[in-house]
């Protein structure tokens, strides 16, 4: 359902599912999708490419950006700005970049941020959040023990280690006959899904560590926390999720850590020996959540 938009209150109490309609049809959707920054929501599909702007509360969106540029994921900051990943041609390689909807410099794409060790696309693949509240883009990759660290202007201010030891990528890459790259095997996966929020990265880690119980691993989500101001690992912890379950999805509000495993939302309340590391910037917004 990827035009429907459902809202539930931080206290699970009330839930809302409204039908988006779109102001043009005429697109093949692929990757059809949604984020929601405090009263403005975003349908958007880097595959057509198109981001369609709305108000909470009314189901009628406007086309805001077509054809700037084709992206895999994008970031908004605030009304006037995105941050995207990005395949970019005349380098062949993937990108992070600022796509500007109404301004008269509309894309500024960033070659130099991700680096290469053997292919320039896949090694490179990732996640990309930012924090609203210390005004940071952090890039967490997937198949390497490394994130970086960027100001609101995609300059990199720092790269940091996770606690896993795969530094580099381990994937093989095989070239088809009409000279397409793909991976001949699946790749080892280093970090799963991640989150960002004051100034703390939320990390679901894939590979068990050497002290790991493993049983509790098999049952579990682990997510380790980083800083973004500091190389500092400041803990892991363990979130229950059956073995069947592959893949879970989580955010950060100001007391709490929703989870969506399988077809259920959990909400934890953080301890005090973790919220202690928040770090609560002057926020753009303070109803970013």
């Amino acid at each position: 359902t990827p035009f429907t938009l459902t809202s539930l209150s931080i206290d699970f109490i009330k839930s809302k599912e409204m039908r988006v309609i779109p102001d043009s049809y005429k697109f093949q959707f692929k990757r059809a999708q949604f984020q929601v920054n405090a009263s403005d929501y975003y349908l958007f599909d880097g595959t057509v490419p198109i981001i369609y702007h709305g108000i909470i509360g009314s189901k009628k969106v406007q086309t805001l950006s077509y054809g700037q540029a084709y992206f895999s994921q994008l970031i908004n900051k605030d009304q006037n700005t995105f941050a995207i990943s990005t395949f970019y041609e005349p380098k062949k390689i993937q990108a992070l970049g600022l796509l500007f909807p109404k301004g008269s410099k509309n894309l500024l794409i960033k070659t130099e941020l991700l680096k290469k060790q053997n292919d320039p696309v896949f090694d490179t693949d990732g996640q990309l959040h930012y924090d609203y509240d210390n005004h940071q883009f952090v890039y967490m990759h997937y198949y390497k023990n490394q994130f970086i660290v960027m100001d609101e202007n995609l300059n990199l201010k720092a790269t940091f280690k996770t606690i896993d030891t795969v530094a580099q990528p381990k994937i093989t890459i095989s070239e088809l006959s009409d000279g397409k790259r793909k991976m001949s095997q699946p790749p080892l996966v280093v970090n799963k899904k991640s989150t960002v929020k004051y100034g703390l990265v939320f990390n679901e880690s894939n590979l068990i560590g050497r002290h790991e119980n493993k049983e509790s691993w098999n049952n579990s989500a682990v997510i380790d926390v980083y800083s973004t101001f500091e190389q500092k690992y400041i803990g892991s912890f363990y979130l229950p999720k059956p073995k069947e379950i592959k893949k879970i999805q989580f955010m950060i509000t100001d007391q709490y850590l929703v989870v969506l495993i399988g077809n259920e939302i959990v909400r934890y309340r953080f301890a005090q020996n973790l919220s202690q590391y928040f770090i609560k910037g002057k926020a753009e917004n303070l109803d970013k959540e």
